[in-house]
């Protein structure tokens, strides 16, 4: 699935979980980061994003969280979400881990385990 958002709207291919930067106080480099995001779509209406939360959860170093620093997430979508037992769909049974996979900034488990919920 090349182009998920069709011909006339430029956009990525479809990936689970990407952290495009560590948390930070840099308010300029956070705004950047923001408008130069690309889109993307899928073939079906709901999103992982509950991967993206497990992955930030469990993610710490990758992520950039501070150790005794509280820890906050704010999660915000357009669609529904992918729930355990959704990952059958694709042939995916396997229940989440509940363990940081990341390389290269990347969640790269989205075809290993099943979706968290």
């Amino acid at each position: 699935l090349e182009s998920p958002c069709g011909s006339k709207v430029k956009c990525v291919p479809p990936y689970s979980f990407i952290n495009h930067m560590s948390l930070t106080d840099n308010v300029g480099a956070f705004s950047s980061e923001v408008n130069n995001a690309n889109v993307s779509g899928n073939l079906d209406f709901p999103e992982g994003g509950f991967d993206a939360i497990m992955q930030a959860i469990v993610c710490k170093k990758e992520i950039g969280w501070r150790e005794k620093a509280r820890h906050l997430i704010v999660f915000s979508t357009d669609a529904d979400f992918h729930i355990a037992g959704d990952g059958k769909l694709a042939g995916v049974v396997e229940p989440n881990d509940a363990q940081c996979h990341m390389k290269n900034n990347r969640y790269t488990h989205d075809l290993v385990y099943d979706y968290p919920s």
